[in-house]
């Protein structure tokens, strides 16, 4: 039997890995290269980003999830406007190239 979820919860389960990457690149120190940097001691900074992003793309695509503005502003907003590393900023066109 398949359970009905209701749009607060879908909404939320956008709305978390959403709002986690903002505060991940606040604890990024723009001086040093991101492929040096461990941040959980097992991936780079690059590999975080590019797996946070993997993620919310599968839920968007196969969780049939909508995006909605402030996710979508949020991590345009720390990614291409104010991205930390070039890398970052590439990384972010690329995804939204994906998901519209």
């Amino acid at each position: 039997m398949l359970c009905k979820v209701s749009v607060t919860t879908r909404t939320t389960v956008i709305l978390l890995p959403a709002s986690a990457i903002p505060s991940f690149l606040s604890s990024e120190h723009p001086e040093v290269d991101p492929a040096t940097i461990f941040p959980d001691g097992r991936y780079n900074h690059i590999q975080q980003v590019q797996e946070r992003l993997r993620f919310l793309r599968f839920l968007l695509k196969d969780g049939q999830l909508w995006l909605c503005e402030p996710q979508a502003k949020q991590i345009w907003l720390c990614l291409a406007e104010n991205a930390i590393y070039p890398c970052d900023r590439e990384n972010c066109f690329k995804w939204f190239s994906k998901v519209c």
